[in-house]
């Protein structure tokens, strides 16, 4: 049985590392973390649900883990090389410390933590654990997410009210509003003080008041 659940769990990566890149080009990064973490929790969940009767459905449940992996890694190596940046060879060096983040201190505390609740407690308990991290983990995910989305909402309505000051038109404004958010949505998601970033987006706003005005 063990066999057989090593293979599902590893046969599952080739399916969620052949589609990542599409994925991840459709949904970005952070939809793929996000994913992932919400296959981890059912996956957990469903091996806690799991009797002596029903123990046979460990198989099919362990094909998950590999696309929940595959998602997981291409999205979280994106986000290591978008906080880095365009800054040369600070990329490899973010997704360094990312895996080492993943399979140093995030295995050796799992493992630990698990062989404490395995032993004391019992299996059960000790994903019933790893649901209620999970969620918690994706609940901050997503919070920041929102925050980040709410910031940058702020920031675009600030230019539209400075566009209108000046007397430009509202289309205009608008327009020039429109420009600066795709332009942000092309650069690094997590620096969003960046100089370089918001002088791209006085510069996108000037060059089409100017080709709207007469």
């Amino acid at each position: 049985m063990y066999n057989l659940y090593t293979t599902a769990s590893t046969v599952g990566n080739v399916p969620g590392f052949f589609f990542a890149p599409v994925v991840l080009r459709n949904l970005g990064p952070r939809t793929m973390v996000a994913t992932s973490m919400s296959l981890a929790i059912l996956r957990c969940v469903s091996y806690a649900l799991l009797r002596p009767s029903t123990v046979n459905w460990v198989i099919p449940i362990s094909l998950l883990h590999g696309i929940q992996f595959s998602f997981f890694w291409t999205g979280g190596m994106e986000l290591a090389a978008k906080c880095a940046g365009k800054r040369t060879g600070v990329a490899g060096t973010v997704q360094a410390l990312f895996q080492g983040a993943y399979f140093g201190v995030g295995a050796t505390a799992g493992l630990a933590l698990g062989g404490y609740l395995y032993e004391q407690y019992s299996p059960i308990v000790m994903f019933e654990v790893k649901v209620v991290v999970l969620v918690f983990a994706l609940a901050l995910l997503l919070v920041g997410e929102l925050i980040v989305w709410l910031l940058r909402r702020r920031r675009h309505q600030r230019r539209r009210n400075a566009a209108a000051g000046t007397g430009v038109p509202d289309v205009v404004a608008a327009s020039a509003s429109s420009s600066s958010l795709h332009s942000d949505a092309d650069s690094e998601d997590t620096d969003t003080d960046d100089p370089s970033s918001a002088e791209t987006a006085e510069e996108t706003r000037a060059r089409v008041m100017s080709d709207a005005l007469p």
